[in-house]
């Protein structure tokens, strides 16, 4: 049977499969050459991972061709981190990457990604039959900084530090690997995108405030723990076996700030350094991964002069009790009151000697369990249960609302149910959901015919926001304050009230071609990463200056549908009247003749330079308030 990547990399065959993760499946590849035998190891990542991505988007209203590009799109994003990984080129201490490709797959509008790279060995597999002494836990660590110090150098996060993503070589050194999920810190997306693996994630990433390499470093200092502390977390039960509510507690004390308890096996200074590494509050953390990796070896060094001020007062204790015996012996035998067996004298020398003894070798070794943690949050929990919420009637036959929520943390998904006592749940109360916070979606139903103020108002949720198209309207403040993943209105919601997303912070947000809408919804205290936009009426409202000042988001987008406008180099345009309407946070004004005008707030200067913007000569006019400075 040929090789998946036989169309890539013909000479490379496929000897097994090693392993499969939450984004891919990797392989052992071998090739003869002259020299003997090479292998790699080959990482194939298939987008879309399932069928539903397809239906979701089939069901937005999506064409083939349009179904076709926005995969394309995501593949070339995900070939992007790869390239980042390569700028590592051959550090010792990062898993190097040889080459990789991309394929459109022969049926179905998909890609397949080929990325292939060195051999190693995974450090669950390395640890199988051994156990990391400190002095082993400080080399990894060591290693694994210098890692993070190249990619910190070249403002590039990491945010995915874990045992699943280090590797040994043969000579032994540990190699940071999987880049999957990187993003450059000079990025400004990267502040509003919570990623990462739960178990060794940051508060500040968690929480979705803005964070730096720091954050890895928190991340790395929680593995050294774990290896420190019998391959148990912070929190985790002493037995040997951890419940999911066992697991969910730790994390949520652990990210709330409890104070950590010290690691079980860990030496004095090791313990300190590890502890510094994991503190709550980033300023209270090393400053760089070089502080870390320093704070580290010292530490050795210290539990080494510790250990060997242990050795001497051994030896010193040791002779004290050797003259004492000897100095008893010739006194009783001067006195002759009692005289004392000569073998009893021997047996003492020999006893005060064994005591002499230093167990150098031994001294600092500890043993660590590798348990592999099998519930990662790669399959996240979905909670629905209805006990976890209190209802009130909405009205006389008009269903319930709910009006209380516990607990207010979820590490998973979040589905507000549809029904309860048989009848349907069509909203929210005032404040209820304030403070809430969602590791995975957060799924409202389709019984919600509108979202008032305030309803989902400071929440924070990592995954997607979903609005039915039931709910017609969103009142003013609806998602003031939070911080969302992604928040995507479905076909059906014609209207945004204003403000009803002032302050939110939002990864990606989708408005559909129903929206008839959005007026002022979206304000200067807007933060927002990538604006897809479906709904021409809206882009009306922004030609007619009906929106005034605006949110300037990372990307802006348009739906197949659109035929009035287009974006390009960051700039929302109106094709008829060659008109600038919007700009993104970086973008340059095309100077090709396709903008003849500026309209009403189309450009947002505050705060930079304001000598720094280039209006084209082609540019003829510009509205009043058209650049806000």
């Amino acid at each position: 049977m040929p090789a998946p990547w036989a169309a890539v990399w013909p000479e490379w065959k496929n000897e097994k499969r090693i392993g499969i993760g939450s984004f891919g499946t990797v392989y052992q590849a071998v090739r003869t050459t002259d020299a003997g035998e090479e292998r790699a190891a080959v990482k194939i990542i298939s987008v879309p991972q399932r069928e539903a991505e397809v239906e979701a988007l089939k069901a937005e209203g999506l064409g083939p061709e349009g179904i076709r590009r926005y995969f394309e799109e995501k593949a070339r994003e995900l070939l992007s981190e790869v390239r980042y990984a390569q700028e590592m080129g051959t550090h010792p201490h990062i898993v190097r990457v040889e080459a990789y490709a991309m394929q459109q797959d022969e049926e179905g509008p998909g890609f397949t990604l080929f990325i292939r790279m060195e051999l190693l060995t995974p450090l669950g597999d390395y640890l199988a039959d051994k156990s990391l002494t400190p002095r082993d836990v400080v080399t990894l660590g060591r290693d694994i900084c210098e890692a993070l110090a190249v990619c910190h150098r070249k403002q590039l996060l990491h945010r995915d530090v874990k045992p699943e993503n280090i590797f040994v070589d043969g000579e032994g050194r540990f190699k940071l690997g999987d880049f999957g999920i990187a993003r450059r810190l000079d990025n400004p997306a990267t502040y509003l995108t919570q990623v990462g693996t739960p178990y060794y994630m940051a508060p500040e990433v968690f929480s979705l405030h803005s964070y730096d390499g720091r954050a890895d470093i928190y991340s790395l200092g929680l593995v050294l723990y774990r290896f420190l502390n019998r391959s148990r977390l912070p929190f985790m039960n002493e037995g040997r076996l951890s419940s999911p509510a066992d697991r969910r507690r730790a994390m949520e004390w652990r990210l709330k700030g409890e104070a950590l308890p010290l690691p079980q096996d860990a030496p004095e200074g090791l313990a300190r350094a590890v502890l510094k590494a994991c503190a709550f509050k980033p300023e209270d953390r090393y400053a760089t991964a070089e502080d870390f990796g320093r704070a580290l070896e010292k530490s050795l060094q210290e539990s080494s002069a510790g250990t060997e001020k242990k050795r001497r007062k051994r030896w010193v204790l040791a002779a004290g009790l050797l003259l004492l015996c000897i100095s008893l012996f010739f006194l009783i035998k001067g006195l002759g009151r009692t005289e004392v067996p000569e073998e009893s004298i021997t047996e003492a020398l020999a006893e005060a000697k064994t005591t002499t003894k230093a167990p150098a070798e031994t001294e600092t070794e500890t043993e660590t369990e590798t348990e592999t943690e099998t519930e990662a949050l790669t399959e996240a929990p979905t909670f629905t249960d209805e006990k976890r919420f209190v209802f009130l009637p909405a009205g006389e036959g008009q269903g319930y609302a709910i009006n209380h929520i516990s607990p207010k943390v979820f590490y998973g998904d979040l589905r507000i149910p549809e029904q309860y006592q048989g009848l349907p749940v069509t909203g929210i109360n005032d404040t209820v959901m304030k403070g809430l916070q969602v590791q995975g979606d957060l799924v409202l139903p389709a019984s919600f015919t509108s979202l008032g103020a305030m309803d989902l108002a400071d929440c924070q949720v990592a995954g997607r926001v979903m609005v039915p198209g039931t709910v017609e309207w969103v009142e003013w403040r609806c998602f003031g304050g939070s911080k969302l993943g992604s928040l995507e209105l479905q076909e059906g919601v014609k209207l945004l009230k204003s403000g009803s997303l002032s302050e939110t912070r939002i990864d990606y947000l989708l408005l559909p071609a129903s929206l008839l809408s959005a007026g002022k919804a979206l304000d200067e205290t807007s933060q927002i990463g990538i604006l897809e936009i479906r709904s021409e009426a809206v882009l009306d409202e922004w030609t007619n200056g009906q929106a005034g000042a605006f949110c300037t988001p990372e990307e802006i987008r348009l739906g197949t549908n659109i035929r009035h406008y287009y974006v390009q180099d960051g700039c929302l345009i109106y094709r008829p009247g060659k008109t600038l309407i919007r700009t993104a946070r970086d973008f340059n004004i095309p100077a090709d003749g396709s903008v003849e005008r500026i309209g009403f707030y189309a450009i947002d200067w505050t705060g930079k330079d304001k000598e720094s913007l280039v209006i084209p000569d082609t540019i003829q006019f510009i509205e009043e308030d058209a650049i806000r400075r």
